[in-house]
C-alpha cells in the first residue's frame, strides 16, 4: 500500500487559506496566483478542503482558467 497523507492542522490550513486570498506564487505551483480578496472565508475553506481532497490537474487548470489566471492556458 501507499503512504496515507496527514491533513493539515490547523494553522497550516489557515495559512493556505490566507495564501488563496492573497494570492502569489510557489505555494501551488509554479504559475502564479492572482489574489481572490472577494472570497469569502467560507468559500476560501471550501476551496481549500477540495483541494487538499485531490483534485486533479485537469480540473484546476479549468478553474485557473475560468477565473482568468495567467498561464493557465
Amino acid at each position: 500500500g501507499g503512504a496515507v497523507a496527514q491533513a493539515p492542522s490547523r494553522d497550516e490550513h489557515a495559512r493556505l487559506v490566507a495564501k488563496v486570498k492573497a494570492g502569489g506564487t510557489g505555494t501551488w505551483g509554479s504559475i502564479p496566483m492572482p489574489a481572490q480578496p472577494q472570497l469569502k472565508d467560507a468559500d476560501a475553506r471550501a476551496l481549500v478542503q477540495w483541494i487538499l481532497g485531490g483534485a486533479s490537474r485537469e480540473i484546476l487548470l479549468a478553474w485557473r482558467r475560468a477565473l482568468g489566471w495567467p498561464g493557465s492556458r
